[in-house]
Formats: C-alpha cells, structure tokens, sequence
C-alpha cells in the first residue's frame, strides 16, 4: 500500500519491462515473479482481499456487488441473495451496528503529554509530486525546460510536532523540481516549537561541516564540547533578537510571530542556563531521570525488549547501546573522543504542566529529561530511506548520517532563498486569526488531530485554507488511537487466531522461522500487518461521522446509521476511497515488518480528503 506507483510492492525496485500484477486486484506490481510469489502472504491478507471482487455472504459466488448497507461487512449477489442470508446474518448485523452506536458514544480524550522532540511514528513525504502535479513528468538529472516541475507549493502543518516531515518532503523532492516550497509550522506547545525553531536557525546558517554537528545536536542525549559550544551561542543570538531580527538574520527564511518568539524565548533562557556538564548535579540527574523513565514503564521495557529481538540481529547491539547512553553521532567521533555535556534540549516540562498558547514560559518551571522511552530518534526516518543512504551494522551512525544529509538539502534550499518557513504557537483552531495573508494550501497534514478533536472540526477548520486552483491539494488527517476501545479491532481476541497471524507473519519474515521460535518476547505487533480490520475502521469511521452528526447524544435514541456515502462527504469535503484503490500522496497505512527498526504499530491511519474527483 506504501509503494510510489512505479515500484515494485516487494522489493521496492523501480519497475521496468517485464513486471507483473497481481491477477485478483490488478493492482500490485512487482519487478519479477520472484517478487509477487515472495509478496503473497502479505499482500493476500489484507490488501488483496479489500481490491478484489467480493464473495456472496449466501452463495459464494465471486462478484457481489451489493453490501449490507446496515453493517457494511457482508456482501452479495443480489436482494434474494440477502434475504435467504439474512436468519444467519442478523445477529452479526447486529453486532457491528452496535460497534458503531459504541464509537459515537465514547468521548474524544486528551491528555497533555511530554512534549514530542520525536515522534514516535516515520516522516512522511508530503507532496509525492511524481504521482501528482508532476505526474508524468522525467525525474532523471537530464532534463530539459519542459520535463522540470517549476511550480511553487505550500503546506500547513498544525499540530507539526518535531521538523520530521518537512525535512523528509525536502528531502524527497524529485531533481526535477525547480520551484520553492513554503511551510506553515504551528504547534501548541512552546517546548516542541523553541526546539524547532532552534533546529531551523541552526540550519539556516549552516555550513557542510556543522551539519553533522546540527544532528548531534537534534538527535543525541549527549555531546563533544564543539557541539555544546555550537549550541550554547545559537541559544544567546536567539534570546538576544527578536522576531523581525531573526527574519533579517535568516534572509527571511524563518518567520515567528512576536506572541511565539516571547514565549519561546522563555523555554530558550531555561535550556541556556542550564549547567549540563556530565560532571554537574543537573547532568547527573538528567541522565538518571532518562533510565528512570525506561525503568517506570513495564509496557515499555518489554515492548523494547522484543522490539530488540525483532530488529534484523547485526541492529541490535546498536540499539541496546543507545538504550544505554543514548548518544547518536557519527561513528568516527564517538571513538576516542569524551562526550562532556547533557543536551538540554532534551530537557522541558513534565507530563500534566499546563500552559496556554502564546503564554510565556513559567518561571517555576524544572527543566526536565522529558522524551518518552517510546520514541526513538532513529524512528523517525523510514529505515527503508535510511538504508538505501548508508547501509551499516549500527542503526545510529545510519540515523546521523542521513539526518546530515537532510541539513545539507534543507540548507541548500535555504539558502537558495527556495523555502520558507513560518511558525506558530497557537491552537489550530484559531488558526484564521495568525495566518493573516489568507494563503491557500496545497497540502495540509494534520497528524493525529482527529483523535483529539471531531474530524467535522478539523475538516471544517482547514478546509477553507485548501488550495482552490490545485486539483491535488489535499487535507491528511491520520488516526492512531481508533482501535484502542474497540474489543478486536486491533488484533483478534482468539488466542488461536493470534497464533496463526503470528506464525503468517513470522513465515513471511523469515521461511526458516528459527529467530521466531527462539524470542524470549513474542512481539505480536509483527501480526498486524496480516490482521484484516478494515470492517472495524469502516465502523469506527461511522461511528465518529454519527458523533459528529450530533443525532446520537445519548443511549436509548435510534438514528440512522450513517451508509459509507455519507462517511465519503464530510466538512465539505470529499474522502478517497481506499477500498478501491491506492492513495494520491501518503499511504493510508504501512508496510511494518518491512521496517522492523521502525517498530510501527501497524494500526496508524491516514485518510485523504480533496474536494473534487481528480
């Protein structure tokens, strides 16, 4: 499902003469027979199945083209078909209209969690211009005025997080791009936007050579005295300014709000005063709060233990250094060399400290080791991209190396006056209020805010900042959290059918099986790649687009369920329909035992809204 069109599903191999597609869906490709025939019990579980014509619920005759329209789970060949089914059908009808009255009831959650340095999820490349405005066009470096994309291009990113996915759509840029991209960061909280800022002000003065020092800083808990020092005056001439002086600085470049430079300033003095040297009290305890905070989570210690024994064997004693000290910087350095100091930009505020946008930083505030022990900074990268860069023993040293070559890119574009950025700390949805030249978007990626917020008030929000003239532009909402109340939905609970899905799923990694049977942990999020829980996802859709509806407020009402055309049109927009057919820009999910150092969780959703059929 994540494969550019063009690539090979398997081996993610440019395609040439002579591929071949999968005979059921016509929609897989793969370079080889070799490739499809690998592919097969993956793609046969969950994509293939979605694609491909469906069976009667009653006859099994293949071909049903009508579906239940109170459950949509069971599909056949006609209404005669439905009625003679409908006595055996009925009490599973039922449940699956119950799942969707369970998802309208269940109230949206939000906690205020530690701040995200790093995601805990891979960067995304957000425009995918081959297979859409630069669709057709030659991405080879011989190229002539015709075959280039000139086009400028904006996107938003509210609730951005860390700077992963503008540095990987940067990054992913084809050579035939000859246009300049614009970002729009916004983020609520002040901790992950000073470090942001931070990052991109380093960047915009960056040189070939201190760009491996900007990752050590981005990515490593600790440093050599030149990064430190690096670090230590990037935060003084930041305090020092103020935003239109940091507009000058960078050539107008990097564009803050006054409101969000005050109030970063105030996480920048915390960081800049803080005595990191590892042999200072705070350098100490800043180490110890890190162990501390593998040691109080149970769930994370044997999820990284398994995760460990998952990871392909020559990764893992990498890994496990890293969970020892957790230093990423370049191989040669880290020989023979002292690394001095704590990096406080991995230190902030901790889980439940409030603050409100635009608010400057509390003076009471301690500054804390505060990055969750599930996020590791050599997941945000897609190991696929990460390896195809530099292919080595030690996942850290691949980490630095292709997030300095991102610097360079990004710092080339930079100073090639080729992108702009603008940030903002402030809730999304008041977004109208500090975006104050009524741009228009071609890309929008909200990362998770649907699981916080009604996807109406998301979609109705940012909807009108969506490019008119663009007939690509699209609004990404992604959802992680849509299974975690659903009993099923994230993975059987049939402790046999959880067996076999494991065994599928270990078969397909390695036909030998010897690494699986020898896990001490056996890490049953490899199965869900092979789980098919598209009927849940259509129900929790459902469920939330009746939530939205405000018909369902309370138990004991009966309102119509919503049919999947209603689901298709929501915030006057339109959804892409993945049970037909592949995504425009981003998957609407992963390939995860592809990407075993990623340890995704193969439940994350992304779903594309547009607002005509392209």
């Amino acid at each position: 499902m994540d494969v550019k069109e063009g690539f090979c599903w398997r081996c993610n191999l440019k395609l040439r003469k002579g591929m071949v597609i999968c005979d059921s869906c016509k929609i897989a490709q793969y370079c080889s027979q070799k490739c499809k025939e690998a592919d097969h019990l993956r793609h046969k579980s969950v994509e293939c199945p979605t694609w491909s014509t469906k069976t009667c619920g009653h006859c099994q005759k293949i071909g049903a083209k009508y579906q239940c329209a109170d459950c949509l789970t069971t599909n056949y060949c006609n209404g005669d078909c439905q009625k003679r089914h409908w006595k055996r059908h009925k009490p599973v009808c039922q449940i699956w209209k119950e799942r969707v009255k369970q998802t309208a009831l269940r109230p949206l959650k939000y906690t205020q969690d530690l701040p995200y340095y790093f995601s805990n999820s891979f960067a995304n490349d957000l425009l995918n211009l081959e297979n859409n405005e630069g669709e057709g066009s030659s991405s080879s470096a011989d190229l002539s005025n015709n075959d280039k994309i000139t086009s400028d291009f904006s996107i938003l990113l509210p609730a951005c997080g860390d700077l992963r996915q503008m540095i990987q759509t940067v990054y992913s840029l084809p050579v035939n791009f000859t246009g300049s991209l614009k970002f729009v960061l916004n983020d609520i909280d002040p901790f992950v936007m000073a470090r942001n800022v931070l990052l991109l002000y380093m960047f915009s003065s960056s040189k070939d050579d201190t760009a491996p020092i900007i990752s050590s800083i981005w990515l490593s808990l600790l440093l050599f005295e030149e990064e430190y020092s690096f670090l230590q005056d990037s935060l003084k001439n930041l305090i020092e300014m103020d935003s239109m002086q940091l507009k000058k600085r960078t050539n107008g470049v990097l564009e803050v709000s006054e409101r969000s430079y005050n109030t970063l300033r105030g996480v920048w003095l915390g960081w800049k005063n803080l005595e990191a040297g590892i042999w200072t009290r705070v350098g100490f305890i800043t180490r110890q709060q890190r162990t501390f905070m593998f040691a109080l989570d149970p769930l994370a210690v044997e999820s990284t233990n398994g995760y460990i024994e998952q990871v392909p064997k020559r990764h893992a004693p990498s890994i496990r250094i890293w969970m020892e000290d957790g230093v990423i910087t370049s191989g040669d350095k880290r020989l023979g060399n002292t690394l001095r100091y704590c990096n406080p930009t991995f230190t902030g505020r901790q889980r439940g400290e409030r603050f409100r946008p635009g608010e400057s930083i509390p003076h009471d505030f301690v500054f804390q080791y505060c990055v969750r022990c599930d996020c590791m900074p050599f997941q945000m990268w897609d190991y696929l991209d990460m390896i195809q860069h530099i292919d080595c023993d030690s996942v850290t040293e691949m980490c630095h190396a292709f997030t300095t070559d991102c610097v360079i890119k990004v710092t080339k574009m930079m100073n090639e006056n080729r992108l702009i950025i603008k940030t903002f700390t402030e809730d999304f949805l008041n977004i109208e209020s500090f975006l104050t030249d009524s741009p228009q978007f071609d890309r929008i990626f909200t990362s998770n805010l649907i699981d916080y917020h009604q996807v109406g008030t998301v979609l109705g929000t940012l909807e009108p900042l969506l490019n008119k003239k663009n007939p690509h532009a699209v609004i990404l909402t992604e959802t992680i959290n849509w299974h975690a109340e659903m009993e099923g939905a994230d993975l059987p609970t049939d402790q046999k059918i959880q067996s076999s899905l494991f065994l599928c799923a270990a078969k397909d990694i390695d036909p030998t099986m010897k690494r699986f049977f020898a896990m001490k942990h056996k890490n049953y999020s490899i199965s869900r790649e092979y789980y098919n829980n598209l009927d849940y996802f259509i129900s929790y859709l459902r469920g939330r687009k009746l939530n939205d509806s405000g018909k369902f407020r309370y138990e004991g009402t009966k309102p119509k369920l919503p049919t999947w055309s209603d689901v298709k049109k929501w915030g006057g927009l339109h959804l892409r329909d993945f049970r037909a057919g592949r995504h425009k820009v981003v998957p609407f999910s992963r390939r995860v035992n592809a990407r075993a150092v990623n340890m995704l969780r193969g439940s994350v959703r992304t779903l594309e809204w547009y607002r005509k059929e392209i």
